[in-house]
């Protein structure tokens, strides 16, 4: 971009102060103080923090009381202007804040299965409140609907039957394994979809939750993150004798034109613009949990910009 500027033509004294004015347009949305010391001290080395020094001194030394622990002076900044969302995480897709869950060949999985992961994430941002403690998440992913079982309620007085529930959702069960035994942990939860589109993968969709899990709310429950039926469109439209049968659930699509619930002759559909891989059979998602202390804030994104 400076590059283009300086072959612009145009005065010296206009090319400085468009490319000032760039600099500082570009980085006064970064959110310096959710970097460790360790990538600040880098950032002074960098020619272009040099160059602009009154500029990024100032956000950098913020940064640093943050990370030093120097909360008085967190509170100052955050009471100006314009500094609302300073020092409140975004949704960051490093492995030290989640994890990629990958569903490999899924036309083959069953309907109402489900596949868990387990990851930890790190329990602050500033290192000034780093704990040894990693925190423990258990996720269940439920790609093609929840099965409820036909159960006995059983109570003080009488019993009663809970007749079977079938969702038909792609369901993330999220929990945290060792919360606080007083208060809560308060959290961030992305879930990045992934797609592909013309052949290039790429984040589809993002669903954001906050969340605070206790010892007596350990579970969160997000529906709706993918769209049940768009995910599990099978891939052939099968004869009306087999539209009159009674739908499954999370139909299984099949590599060839004829499926294995009719016997009349099927035509392909397009693939579901979730599932990636070579042979459209992968399911991605990358889960981040990211911890909000109470210099966080979360709100109207036009108050937090």
């Amino acid at each position: 971009m400076r590059e283009r500027l300086n072959a612009s033509g145009l005065p010296e004294a206009e090319v400085k102060a468009h490319w000032e004015s760039l600099v500082v347009a570009v980085f006064s949305h970064v959110r310096f103080p959710m970097m460790c010391p360790k990538q600040l001290a880098k950032l002074l080395l960098s020619p272009l923090i040099q160059e602009h020094k009154e500029f990024f001194m100032e956000r950098l030394a913020i940064a640093m009381s943050y990370q030093s622990g120097q909360y008085e002076r967190v509170s100052e900044v955050m009471s100006l202007p314009g500094n609302s969302s300073l020092f409140t995480p975004r949704l960051y897709t490093e492995d030290t804040w989640g994890s990629v869950l990958a569903v490999d060949n899924f036309h083959s999985l069953p309907c109402y299965h489900t596949r868990p992961f387990i990851f930890s994430t790190r329990p602050c941002v500033s290192d000034a409140d780093t704990q040894d403690k990693l925190t423990e998440w258990t996720i269940e992913l439920y790609p093609k609907g929840v099965w409820f079982r036909k159960s006995l309620l059983i109570v003080w007085a009488r019993s009663y039957d809970v007749p079977e529930a079938v969702l038909r959702t792609v369901r993330l069960s999220i929990a945290c394994q060792h919360p606080p035994e007083e208060g809560d942990l308060r959290v961030k939860i992305g879930i990045l979809v992934w797609g592909v589109q013309k052949g290039v993968e790429h984040i589809s969709s993002v669903v954001e939750k906050v969340h605070r899990f206790s010892a007596q709310n350990r579970v969160l429950n997000i529906d709706g993150a993918l769209d049940f039926d768009e995910l599990n469109t099978p891939l052939y439209s099968p004869s009306p004798r087999a539209r009159s049968r009674p739908p499954s659930p999370a139909p299984q699509p099949q590599q060839h034109s004829r499926c294995a619930n009719c016997a009349g002759p099927c035509s392909v559909t397009d693939e579901p613009r979730h599932l990636l891989g070579p042979n459209r059979d992968q399911l991605k998602i990358q889960v981040v949990i990211v911890p909000l202390t109470d210099y966080c804030t979360i709100g109207n994104p036009d108050m937090n910009a």
